[in-house]
């Protein structure tokens, strides 16, 4: 968890955005399901609301989130942070196979790793 929890950090850092963990990961997770509403979202994350609304409140408060009428999608500046965060994680993970797979044969499970790292929600640090 430590790990896990340095590293989404540091890609965080390195993309230049000011976004908690739990905020980035929600980011991450509305933006392959939206336009959803809170509900929906919490239950398809199989994460309790009561975990998921104080972190969708804080990023709507921030602007990278609308929500109307119930139903949450990516303001414009959410979709270009969602951006810049993909972008870091690229850069990151590029520069780890570079290092890494002289053979080419760790990008595949470096791929599921990736995938399975932003799998479930980060605790609040």
């Amino acid at each position: 968890v430590t790990n896990y929890r340095s590293s989404f950090q540091s890609e965080i850092a390195r993309s230049g955005v000011e976004a908690t963990p739990p905020q980035a990961w929600v980011l991450g997770r509305l933006h392959d399901r939206e336009p959803i509403a809170a509900a929906f979202l919490a239950d398809a994350l199989d994460v309790e609301p009561a975990r998921l609304d104080p972190v969708l409140g804080e990023v709507e408060r921030l602007g990278l989130v609308r929500v109307d009428d119930g139903t949450c999608r990516l303001s414009a500046r959410g979709e270009a942070v969602y951006g810049r965060l993909v972008d870091a994680g690229r850069v990151e993970l590029a520069a780890l196979i570079q290092r890494r797979d002289r053979d080419g044969e760790a990008a595949p499970v470096i791929r599921r790793l990736a995938e399975s790292l932003i799998a479930d929600m980060p605790e609040q640090s």
